[in-house]
């Protein structure tokens, strides 16, 4: 995005583009339900049925309505009038479309014509219900459906994070410019305050510790008198110091770019390897595969272990097991070694924790957080259109298209 585009959206009001981009969307779903009707009644033309109509289209307003009416309502959005976050809905609204006969949609008109004309609030609450059973039968198929995702196998986004770190070419120490509350936020830098010395202990994070005492002394007098905002911690020149250049917390290099360093993308998969240990348990590892590893002839063999460096990781040998590649949003059913069955999509591996993130079948806001430690068991599933789910029975190892379950590409 430009400079001057970015301005021009920093001085306008966040209420008023949240306005225009409701309204400009809309319009476009209105558009895009017109022109999907009309190619629906181009392959389905009545002319086919002797003139009947195979085609039939109600607004959106009406099945919002028939939902009030029915005492659906609460399944797709709660009191505040917010919708859920649960993508159920669109099976409900079909239902909701596929009841409402054309006798219906007939009545609701004229209701509403009366209602615009005498002024009324039109709570349409009398519409009688398909069949008795209706609405129980609405609230136990509901609460059975599942919601079919698609697996994610391509490698999404950017290869790397856009900012671009110094690294020192003797040391190979990865140097950042940050704000002096972003660094004194970090972690491994907060605890130096609890130390009698914190001024000492900083010096390990500036390139030139003699040249930077002033800075440093600086820092510390700005965290200790609480970090007021007005009054930004000062240079020796006298000038706000609003930026200082100091060693990245990691010290390590994730993506090497023109002779810099960068983050790295998101993550591509994660691959699972098993291996039984002394007690005869399976136990399981993750190997996160990220988009600049990705162009690599040998794929990476080394499996996550929480709060440890990466070269300490354990490498998949011929002694370990592969098991499964979990791409976003692959089905999963896991049980815990308290016996419980979680059945969801996964979402993401929490590299610092060793944990994979899991989302329940109808969502994908919450997320279930599980270390690979706390598993006794693991399958990986498909899950059809129609919600019909078959287990993975056996995968290999792809990397570049080709079967690779060692450490070692083969020829």
């Amino acid at each position: 995005m430009s400079k001057k585009k970015k301005r021009k959206y920093l001085l306008l009001e966040a209420a008023e583009i949240e306005g225009k981009y409701r309204e400009r969307n809309l319009n476009d779903t209105r558009w895009a339900c017109k022109v999907f009707l009309q190619l629906l009644q181009f392959f389905y033309p009545e002319a086919a049925m002797v003139g009947k109509r195979r085609i039939f289209a109600r607004p959106g307003q009406l099945t919002a309505r028939m939902r009030q009416a029915w005492g659906i309502e609460h399944l797709k959005k709660d009191e505040n009038h917010e919708r859920l976050a649960d993508d159920r809905h669109h099976a409900l609204d079909a239902v909701v479309v596929a009841a409402i006969s054309e006798s219906l949609l007939q009545t609701y008109t004229k209701e509403n014509m009366q209602a615009v004309e005498q002024g009324l609030s039109r709570p349409f609450k009398r519409f009688p219900l398909p069949y008795k059973e209706f609405r129980e039968e609405i609230l136990e198929k509901f609460a059975k459906i599942q919601v079919a995702r698609a697996e994610e196998k391509k490698v999404p986004g950017q290869i790397h994070q856009e900012t671009i770190v110094s690294v020192e070419p003797e040391t190979q120490d990865v140097f950042e410019k940050i704000t002096p509350e972003k660094f004194l936020d970090k972690k491994a830098v907060k605890s130096l305050f609890d130390l009698p010395d914190p001024a000492s202990e900083l010096q390990r994070y500036f390139k030139d510790p003699q040249r930077s005492q002033s800075v440093i002394q600086a820092l510390v007098g700005w965290h200790q008198a609480g970090r007021p905002s007005d009054n930004l911690p000062k240079g020796p020149t006298g000038d706000a110091i609003r930026k200082i250049r100091v060693r990245n917390v990691s010290g390590k290099t994730e993506v090497s770019v023109r002779k810099g360093s960068a983050g790295r993308g998101d993550m591509v998969r994660v691959d699972v390897f098993s291996k039984t240990n002394p007690k005869g348990k399976k136990q399981f590892y993750w190997v996160p595969i990220y988009p600049h590893q990705m162009m690599h002839p040998v794929p990476p063999c080394r499996a996550i272990v929480g709060k440890k460096p990466e070269e300490t990781w354990p490498v998949m040998d011929a002694t370990y097991r592969f098991e499964y590649s979990f791409y976003r949003r692959s089905l999963l059913e896991i049980t815990t070694k308290e016996g419980e069955v979680i059945l969801g999509y996964y979402m993401t591996v929490d590299r610092s924790a060793g944990a994979i993130h899991i989302s329940p079948l109808h969502t994908l806001t919450s997320k279930q957080v599980l270390g690979a430690k706390n598993l006794q068991a693991l399958r990986k599933l498909t899950i059809d259109r129609l919600g019909n789910v078959f287990p993975v029975r056996k995968e290999p190892r792809l990397w570049h298209g080709v079967p690779c379950i060692s450490v070692n590409r083969p020829d």
